[in-house]
């Protein structure tokens, strides 16, 4: 198979296997993912980024992170502090700094993607609704549970006005 054909079919085999909670079939089908896609195109490219970011999510937090943010110092460089995939790069360090019990950091970086979803929030709802929901977690974690509990119901009214959306 050529190698970038073989890059995708890996890839969804990553994806199947974290929907089916097969974390160690996940994280190899990724690695060997990015480094096929890294083989053939260059570093910023969406596709590499793309696996960088599926392989940062399949290892534990600690690990993830430091590659988590090396997307996002791509994505804001190439696409700059406001677009919608600079966004996605922000939620998913914030996520991977909960998981790693750092609040105040997944305070910021998911403060950050809210704020780019909102300069656009009828673009995606449901994911407008689920940065309030990332950041509530975030709020909770710090004591904030006033400003957890208003964000959580900020989240679900955006996610009504969207049509729904499974909370992450």
């Amino acid at each position: 198979r050529p190698d970038l054909l073989e890059a995708e079919r890996l890839n969804q085999l990553g994806m199947l296997s974290m929907r089916e909670g097969d974390s160690d079939t996940a994280r190899k089908a990724f690695e060997q993912t990015l480094l096929l896609r890294r083989k053939h195109a260059p570093p910023s490219h969406p596709l590499v980024m793309r696996a960088l970011t599926n392989h940062a999510l399949s290892l534990p937090p600690a690990e993830g992170q430091p590659l988590l943010l090396e997307v996002l110092k791509v994505r804001e460089q190439t696409l700059g502090p406001n677009h919608p995939e600079t966004a996605v790069a922000e939620h998913n360090v914030g996520v991977v700094m909960l998981g790693n019990g750092s609040c105040q950091g997944a305070r910021i970086h998911v403060g950050k993607a809210l704020a780019i979803r909102q300069l656009m929030p009828q673009a995606d709802p449901a994911r407008l609704g689920r940065e309030y929901v990332v950041l509530a977690r975030a709020q909770e974690c710090l004591g904030q549970l006033d400003s957890a509990v208003q964000g959580l119901e900020a989240g679900i009214a955006a996610m009504r006005q969207g049509g729904g959306g499974a909370v992450a």
